[in-house]
């Protein structure tokens, strides 16, 4: 199947809520494609979010269940055991799944090929041709020629080109490890491992959005989570409270000079940090 019709196929399972349809796609596409643009990557993204999303809500059903037997009058806490473990299971298969893609195209945004393709996805976005591995010398022919701010806004769209997939990738495996993780009784060996998986990842994420605008969504969401995993898998209240300050304070300082299609996002996210703040601050 091409390319084309493989993205199509995609966006018709989404648009009828065919999640596990959308994610075969998506896969296959990573397969054959080996780079992502925008919408590629949101939407393998909303293809395993929703998938893994509804199997954690189901976890969190049955744990609570398990914990509360007398809530349910006549219920079977070994039906409550089997379909736990069914749905951990299915957490771990659908996360490998998308961890194994994201770390497939993680390598090849990484890779010298990225110089290329990230130049030519900016010409797409400025909707011109523009020569590969020259962009020194065309920001120093702008600044030349009085075109400061062309020239701070093509950087930014550099930097969303070259960085924003490698933010993307690097934190989405964070996530699912993370995911992975927290099914895992506390101080097993399996845990462990995972949590230290996450941690490279969520750095990885965390060092390469130095190079976004401090208030831009995909660098806000590396904050938010990874500081949510510190507190609750990893157990350092701590550095989770001090590394979501760092981000909030940093976001707060540039919002207004946020690009206004961001802003809202941003917004958002920066709610979510201030009410995990909150209640943290409250709990330890």
């Amino acid at each position: 199947m091409s390319n084309s019709k493989l993205l199509t196929m995609a966006r018709m399972a989404e648009a009828a809520e065919r999640f596990s349809d959308m994610s075969k796609y998506m896969t296959k596409l990573a397969q054959q494609k080996n780079q992502f643009y925008v919408e590629e990557r949101n939407m393998l993204s909303v293809a395993y979010k929703n998938l893994v999303g509804a199997r954690r809500s189901s976890w969190r059903t049955c744990r609570g269940l398990a914990s509360a037997p007398g809530y349910y009058t006549g219920l079977d806490q070994e039906c409550v055991s089997e379909m736990q473990k069914k749905v951990e299971r299915e957490i771990e298969q659908l996360s490998n799944e998308v961890s194994t893609v994201a770390e497939q195209l993680l390598a090849t945004n990484d890779g010298a090929d990225n110089k290329v393709w990230g130049w030519d996805m900016l010409g797409s976005l400025l909707q011109c041709e523009l020569p590969r591995r020259c962009n020194k010398y065309l920001l120093k022919s702008l600044f030349e020629n009085g075109c400061a701010a062309t020239c701070i806004s093509l950087c930014s769209l550099i930097n969303f080109c070259f960085f924003c997939p490698q933010v993307f990738y690097a934190k989405m495996i964070g996530d699912y490890s993370k995911y992975r993780a927290e099914i895992l009784a506390p101080g097993t060996p399996a845990r462990n491992k995972l949590a230290i998986k996450a941690t490279k990842f969520y750095e990885q994420a965390l060092k390469a959005s130095n190079a976004l605008h401090a208030a831009h969504p995909t660098r806000l969401a590396v904050y938010f989570n990874y500081s949510t995993f510190l507190f609750d898998v990893a157990k350092k209240s701590k550095e989770a409270c001090d590394l979501a300050v760092k981000g909030f304070d940093a976001a707060i300082g540039e919002l207004d000079s946020m690009n206004q299609s961001y802003y809202k996002d941003s917004t958002l996210i920066l709610g979510l940090i201030r009410d995990n703040l909150a209640s943290w601050r409250s709990r330890y």
